[in-house]
């Protein structure tokens, strides 16, 4: 659960990175540090509700 989620969220962040150019801009390492935090977080509710056995 925790990888398709990732990799649709980091696809969509790394389109706008690009599009916002530059490599070391803050904002888009900031979007992308959150992308990954929701990715986390989808693949830790996927797996307390695995071990609750949903």
């Amino acid at each position: 659960m925790m990888i398709p989620v990732y990799a649709f969220l980091s696809a969509v962040l790394e389109g706008s990175r690009l599009d916002k150019g530059g490599r070391w801009n803050i904002h888009a390492w900031g979007e992308t540090i959150v992308a990954i935090s929701a990715a986390m977080a989808v693949g830790y509710l996927g797996y307390r509700l695995w071990l609750l056995g949903y």
